[in-house]
């Protein structure tokens, strides 16, 4: 359980506690911010990717074993999993686009990336007013995973937008968006995207969906 804790969701809170740090010393450099967001963004795919072969793999097996009921009823947990991160993810993915074309005043076609990478103004009206949308996004998804799940002994899911403690105690928002980037915010929602991705992976190993190593 606790070996879980450290390998993916506080991976991608010590990540973005860097790019906290560095907000806050000074605003970091375009080019850097760039390759941060560029790298958890092509994450995403093997991540996606991995989930959809697993759940192939699940319905293969279970056809080869003679489509018992036990399988069928995997194959249905597994489905509405998916269909519930896919869910979340299009949440947060269009509230990325807000922040592109809202605070970075729409995506650069050489760069692919926003025009304005360096808004924090506009980074700040938006994200507070979507913070308890995104709160109940996150939240209710690990909740889900423990209600609907609990049966597989699962490890436990810590609440995404918990905060943290040490060395200073900071809320969710203070920790990935306060002073935030545009390039900064986007980067902190896809590291969300990323550790609701690791979730799934759990519960579909869980499942018997087989290897979702990425």
């Amino acid at each position: 359980m606790k070996t879980f804790m450290k390998t993916s969701s506080n991976w991608g809170v010590l990540l973005l506690l860097v790019l906290f740090t560095s907000a806050c010393q000074q605003k970091a450099p375009v080019k850097r911010s760039q390759e941060w967001l560029s790298s958890l963004q092509r994450a995403l795919w093997p991540a996606k990717n991995a989930s959809d072969l697993a759940l192939i793999a699940l319905k293969q097996d279970v056809k080869k074993q003679g489509n018992s009921s036990e399988g069928i009823k995997r194959i249905e947990r597994a489905e509405t999993l998916k269909k519930r991160t896919n869910e979340v993810e299009a949440e947060i993915d269009k509230l990325k686009s807000t922040l592109v074309k809202e605070a970075g005043a729409g995506f650069d076609l050489k760069t692919k990336m926003p025009k304005d990478p360096q808004n924090t103004a506009k980074v700040k009206e938006i994200m507070r007013a979507n913070l308890p949308k995104l709160t109940k996004a996150l939240d209710g998804y690990v909740e889900f995973l423990s209600k609907e799940y609990k049966d597989l002994s699962l490890p436990r899911f810590i609440l995404l937008t918990q905060g943290i403690v040490y060395p200073k105690k900071k809320s969710f928002y203070e920790v990935f968006y306060e002073n935030a980037t545009v390039l900064e915010a986007l980067s902190s929602l896809t590291v969300h995207q990323l550790t609701i991705r690791r979730y799934e992976a759990e519960v579909l190993k869980k499942l018997g969906a087989g290897d979702l190593s990425y």
